[in-house]
């Protein structure tokens, strides 16, 4: 009995085979050709679906079936599936076999049935090749993400040129009682969020700092800033909006001075609306912030995550830009002539609001040289006295000094009066005690008067001080000379 009941079923089986291949056949010539476009009923696909629509539809032709190492007579469908980036993992793209069914196309034909029919006979679904990215339920053909799926990383490979979203392909083989039976490609486009972030790049130094030089940087001058980077890659979500905002540590009122402009060729430069003074103002501190215009209106999401603040320092340089000045243009001074060599008289000081200016004192070429023996300018403003002053020899002195920071300079005038000591001791001169007369000449010439005379000689010239004469008449003596001739 065993051995006639396994052959009798052998037997059924092998009519039941030779009964279905024509049934197979006449489905495979009838769909080989065959192409069906089911789109997920998921909510969340079918606005990205509406917006693919919108698109060149030469940019989401499906696969020539051609491609797939099949056998010609299994049937090949396509479906095509639109989700967005950043999707959880075991996310819902599809379920294949109840997408299929749904498609009009394929109702009325002997695919449905087949369809409708493997839900109650084994049936099932497999990848062709693992999938990276995706999973699909071997029973329930429902298609699921394997993992988060991120744009930007798939475009390098996946993205066409020009084309702002990612398309990914699989090969579901759809088998029945061990047979299979058709062959679907599923074409699954990824589309942009804007969910990255606008970020200035880490070669950027925190705090960006500036250095301008004061008198250089007036108004309307600029200064180029860096630019924030952002990654999504549809153009209307990498737009980038920027703005100043002050900084609490700031007392210099910076965004008065500063207006951050776009210009045309997408630069972001900084436009002075007053002039840097060093003097007035030295450091400016603000923020540059950057930030995505939709990222807000359409995800609410918390501005701290959606904004990069990067941190301005621009430090003003002082530049030599004022002249130094004295306070008078005559400088009078009084010295004594007894005053020690090596002396200083005076201590000349001129002022230059340049903050840490160095002003250095000369005296002016063209001064006498007797001037420049008697006294001396140091670079810092001393005046030396060089030689011994005399003022019965000179009593005044007159130049020119010099006061410069190293590129200006002013000059003033510098008169010395000398003040006179009694320092010359007078001096006592008697009436000569010799009278002299030529020869030959007559008897009772007269030579001289015979005085005692006393002169009292002083240099000093001050008025306090004369010379004094002091005269005392002795006698008058009239001397006659004879001249005696010894003749020989």
């Amino acid at each position: 009995m065993s051995q006639e009941h396994l052959s009798s079923k052998r037997i059924v089986n092998t009519l039941t085979w030779f009964i279905m291949i024509p049934y197979y056949l006449q489905i495979s010539m009838f769909y080989y050709d065959c192409s069906i476009n089911a789109y997920s009923s998921l909510s969340p696909t079918n606005n990205l679906m509406s917006s693919i629509n919108s698109h060149d539809p030469n940019t989401l032709t499906s696969h020539n079936n051609n491609d797939v190492n099949n056998s010609p007579k299994t049937p090949q469908y396509n479906l095509r599936y639109a989700i967005t980036e950043n999707q959880p993992i075991n996310f819902k793209i599809g379920k294949i076999n109840d997408d299929l069914i749904q498609t009009p196309e394929i109702r009325s034909t002997h695919l449905y049935n087949l369809l409708q029919t493997s839900k109650q006979i084994n049936s099932f679904y497999r990848l062709r090749e693992p999938s990276n990215y995706f999973h699909i339920n071997e029973t329930t053909s429902l298609l699921t993400t394997k993992r988060i799926i991120d744009l930007e990383t798939l475009c390098p490979r996946y993205c066409k040129e020009n084309t702002y979203y990612a398309q990914l392909n699989i090969y579901v083989n759809i088998w029945t009682n061990y047979q299979l039976i058709c062959i679907v490609n599923i074409e699954i486009t990824v589309t942009d969020l804007d969910d990255n972030q606008p970020k200035f790049p880490s070669t950027v130094s925190r705090p960006y700092q500036l250095k301008l030089k004061e008198v250089i940087y007036r108004i309307g001058k600029y200064v180029e800033l860096p630019k924030a980077i952002d990654k999504d890659i549809q153009p209307h979500h990498a737009e980038i909006v920027y703005r100043l905002d002050s900084h609490p540590n700031d007392k210099s009122n910076a965004l008065e001075t500063f207006r951050l402009v776009v210009r045309n060729d997408s630069r972001l430069v900084l436009v002075l609306q007053k002039d840097l003074d060093y003097e007035y103002i030295k450091e400016y501190k603000f923020y540059l912030v950057c930030s995505s215009p939709y990222m807000i209106g359409d995800q609410q999401l918390d501005i701290m995550n959606i904004e990069d603040r990067l941190e301005i320092f621009i430090e003003v340089l002082n530049i030599n830009d004022i002249e130094p000045t004295f306070s008078q243009a005559v400088y009078e001074i009084q010295i004594k002539e007894n005053i020690p060599v090596n002396s200083t008289i005076y201590e000349l000081k001129a002022t230059d609001k340049d903050v840490n200016s160095t002003i250095t004192y000369s005296m002016e070429n063209g001064v006498d040289i007797n001037t420049t023996l008697k006294f001396f300018i140091k670079s810092n403003g001393y005046v030396i006295v060089q030689q011994k002053l005399d003022y019965e020899q000179r009593n005044v002195y007159s130049f020119t000094v010099r006061a410069s920071d190293g590129e200006f300079f002013a000059l003033a005038r510098i008169v010395i009066t000398i003040l006179d000591v009694n320092d010359e001791p007078p001096e006592y001169v008697l009436n000569p005690q010799q009278l002299t007369i030529l020869e030959n000449k007559p008897a009772q010439t007269f030579i001289g008067h015979a005085l005692d005379i006393w002169f009292v000689m002083d240099q000093d010239k001050s008025t306090h001080e004369k010379s004094l004469a002091l005269m005392r008449y002795l006698h008058f003596t009239a001397i006659k000379i004879q001249w005696h001739h010894h003749h020989q």
